[in-house]
Order: C-alpha cells, then structure tokens, then sequence
C-alpha cells in the first residue's frame, strides 16, 4: 500500500508529496501541478523525507531525511531532476534537520535540526559557513 503526504507549496502553481510504501521508510518526492494535478517529475530519495522547501525562484527544492550514517539534506533542481548538492549532518540517535530556509538570493540554505545547531550552506560550491549551536 502507498500514501502520500504533503510537504510544500510552490507558489508558481507546483506542490510537493512525499509517497512510500507502508513496508518500508524509502520514498521519493513528488512534484505535482496543482493546476491540472497531473505529476510533473519524482526525485527519489534513500530514506524517508521529513520535509522540503522552496527555493524563492521555485526552480530547486531542498529536502531532508535520515540514513544508517546520519541525516542528509539534499537539493535537487526541479526542472532538470538533477541532484544538485548532498549536505552531511553526522550522526545522533534522535538527530533530525526539522526545517530549512532559503536565502532571497537562492544561494544559501539556512538548517536547524532538532538537537539545536544551526547551520548556513553556500549551495553553489556545497560549502558550510557558518555552525552554531
């Protein structure tokens, strides 16, 4: 059986779900037209998505899920399906990214996850500027 849950509107007319399967914690990320509710693309993913954002041109989207060696952000580009950059989060038993935002400018992704550090990305280069805690 597989289910669908929302993540993420676009405010272009596009929106995000996360399916999987009940058996299993994999799943993809699905980018609808809300317009004519037809799937656009799937970006697959290795693990269960906890949430994406948004770039603010709508032409990239962020997300985040856990792995057997910690959590990964990835960014993929909507149009091309092309994963753009991974970010590495180190592991923790109960370590989690909650939620991401993106700079106006579309080049930095600001991170925070559940254990209280903060992190910013230059997502051109995949570089980390600046962890806090």
């Amino acid at each position: 059986m597989r289910e669908a849950s929302p993540l993420g509107y676009q405010p272009r007319g596009f929106a995000a779900t996360r399916s999987r399967t009940t058996r299993s914690r994999n799943g993809n990320v699905g980018i609808w037209s809300v317009r004519t509710g037809t799937k656009t693309c799937t970006l697959d993913s290795s693990g269960h998505v906890n949430f994406v954002s948004w770039n603010p041109t709508g032409t990239a989207i962020a997300g985040s899920w856990r792995v057997s060696d910690g959590v990964t952000v990835a960014v993929w580009n909507v149009a091309t399906q092309a994963l753009v950059c991974m970010l590495k989060y180190g592991c923790g038993i109960d370590r989690a990214v909650l939620s991401a935002a993106w700079s106006p400018c579309g080049e930095l992704l600001l991170t925070a996850t559940n254990d209280g550090q903060v992190r910013v990305h230059r997502l051109t280069v995949g570089q980390l500027i600046v962890a806090a805690n």
